[in-house]
């Protein structure tokens, strides 16, 4: 059974363009949801929102920052009553990962793949994933944009918005 519905990302943060997705968080009872809910929506336990706020994981910091919740509309909600998570300290064991698939799709690029449009896709994927790691340290607050790699000034990402 569904206890709670969340919207997160751009549409919460006020991002949302003709490119956006819709990002749903439905918290459910028990580890499987009774309902069937769409495939595209993030479905978590409370248990394992806890968990997840409890090791300070950068999805905890993002649902954190921009959750806002939609049902029911008569109370707070758990990621209220979970108050900030604990310190995010996976940004080098993440940025390590995700460099690495950056690498791997740049060789990919370089050996001229048939998919240019998906690594390209993987390669951006990673280098803001790789921003929004890092932005607690580097920018002195979490960003979960898609345009966080132009939030940062040193290094500065080569590419505007339109680009």
């Amino acid at each position: 059974m569904v206890s709670e519905l969340y919207i997160f990302g751009s549409l919460a943060t006020g991002e949302v363009d003709d490119g956006s997705d819709v990002d749903v968080l439905a918290v459910v009872d028990g580890s499987q949801p009774s309902v069937k809910l769409p495939a595209s929506w993030s479905v978590y336990s409370s248990t394992r929102l806890e968990d997840l706020f409890e090791r300070g994981t950068l999805f905890a910091w993002h649902l954190y920052q921009s959750a806002i919740k939609v049902w029911p509309r008569e109370r707070d909600g758990l990621i209220a009553e979970l108050g900030p998570p604990a310190q995010y300290t996976g940004a080098r064991e993440e940025i390590a990962a995700l460099l690495s698939m950056a690498v791997d799709s740049f060789g990919e690029l370089e050996r001229g793949t048939p998919s240019v449009v998906f690594e390209l896709g993987l390669l951006y994927v990673a280098i803001r994933d790789i921003a929004m790691a890092a932005s607690g340290e580097v920018l002195g607050a979490f960003t979960f944009s898609r345009y966080a790699p132009m939030q940062y000034r040193k290094p500065c990402f080569p590419l505007d918005r339109e680009e």
